[in-house]
């Protein structure tokens, strides 16, 4: 089984999600010779995707990569090529009451979309789009004092939760919120065969950097003394001087309880994945995505802008937006019964030609919720010890989050020379 080395010249990583992998590549690529720890036999943690018995992909969870994201920045700054096409909102749509409406793609669409507020969205929009954010208070705060009540609201609402992937915008803050769907409009992409070719990338060019990864590497106890780190796994235990847990805060509150406080719930959605036979996709009205205002649900046919899988069977993800009290086996099973209601106005005979399928209940968008005037845990608890992820330092959200907090974390050890804290 592989286990850490004895001895560690370069900072020690606990955690093989996007932010350890991130920062891994970061600090090899200066030369800082880092390891890296995952308990799982596999790389990714939300970043990974797992394949269906027919061959497609499911990603854990409907990720896009947002293209004016700190991640596809950071990505060209280390010159990796992923491939994936930009996804358009030709052929999507909008659920209001009874009806199937086109969601407006240009201004041409928006002038001839008469059940909206045209005006009003415009200057919402357009306000976000140059940044011009809340200083204060919560998301859905931000949305009703900029909008008219009915359905401009609730679908800036609705492209709120999508831009933020959660629910709870009046838990969320609003300069974080707004900044997310500033980004959100700049566009996104669909990575072709799932995230998981991110996550090798980012891992092989790491490894060509001088990292060494290690998986089914467990890290069972940790102990911090004037020494350094006592690092103890299944096999072995070792020392460094330096460590970075890029894992959410209650699981490093776990190993270094006395530094690391536990953190508030992740944001949360209830998924359900599908691959669907072309046919019952073909007769549909939608042939890209879809925004339910009438329940917090979204569902992106993701096969209509990249490939996934063996065949032109079509990869669908529903997505249901939780609020924090939607707990236990009632609540997912109304989440699921929320998605299936959207999946049968949009293609009534989809569950005819359902050739996979996956169901999650409550899975994790982002580590920790960035609240109105709550600031999340610090990145540096200890003068030995960083934690990075989408769980810690200032306000922000998903892979965009996990990669700036790497970014920021690789400065701070690289700029600490090793004798001042051994």
């Amino acid at each position: 089984m592989p286990h850490a080395p004895r001895d560690t010249n370069g900072p020690l990583i606990i955690g093989g999600g996007l932010a350890g992998l991130a920062l891994t590549l970061e600090l090899a690529r200066a030369g800082q010779a880092p390891t890296l720890l995952e308990a799982s036999p596999r790389l990714g943690g939300r970043g990974a995707t797992d394949r269906t018995d027919t061959g497609h992909a499911f990603d854990r969870g409907a990720h896009a990569l947002f293209c004016k994201g700190r991640l596809e920045a950071f990505l060209r700054r280390h010159r990796l090529h992923v491939p994936g096409p930009v996804a358009t909102t030709a052929g999507s749509v909008v659920l209001l009451d009874d009806a199937v409406l086109p969601l407006p793609d240009g201004p041409l669409d928006f002038l001839r979309a008469s059940w909206l507020d045209r005006w009003a969205f415009a200057r919402w929009s357009t306000a976000t789009a140059l940044g011009r954010h809340p200083t204060g208070g919560n998301a859905a705060a931000w949305l009703d004092g900029a909008l008219p009540e009915g359905p401009t609201r609730a679908l800036a609402h609705a492209l709120t939760r999508v831009s933020t992937y959660g629910g709870a915008l009046e838990q969320l803050d609003a300069a974080t919120a707004a900044e997310q769907v500033r980004v959100g409009f700049g566009g996104v992409r669909y990575l072709e065969g799932g995230w998981q070719r991110l996550v090798d990338a980012v891992a092989h060019a790491a490894t060509e950097a001088g990292a060494q990864l290690h998986t089914s590497a467990p890290v069972r106890a940790l102990h911090v003394d004037d020494e350094g780190v006592l690092v103890d796994t299944d096999t072995s235990s070792s020392r460094t001087d330096r460590i970075v847990l890029a894992l959410p805060p209650d699981r490093a509150s776990a190993l270094l309880p006395s530094l690391i406080r536990p953190a508030p719930d992740a944001v949360r959605v209830a998924a359900l994945q599908l691959v669907l036979a072309p046919e019952v996709v073909a007769d549909g009205p939608c042939q890209r995505l879809a925004i339910d205002l009438d329940r917090p649900v979204f569902v992106s046919d993701f096969s209509n802008v990249a490939s996934y899988g063996p065949d032109d069977a079509h990869v669908v993800h529903a997505v249901r937006y939780l609020d924090d009290h939607e707990t236990g086996r009632g609540s997912a099973a109304m989440a699921r019964a929320d998605m299936e209601a959207t999946l049968d106005r949009l293609w009534p005979r989809w569950r005819d030609g359902v050739r996979a399928h996956r169901f999650l209940p409550r899975i994790a968008t982002t580590a920790v919720r960035p609240r109105p005037g709550i600031p999340r845990p610090p990145e540096q608890p200890h003068p030995r010890v960083w934690c990075v992820g989408d769980g810690y330092g200032p306000h922000a959200l998903l892979a965009d989050a996990a990669v700036a907090s790497a970014e920021r974390v690789a400065v701070q050890l690289m700029d600490v020379p090793r004798q001042a804290i051994a």
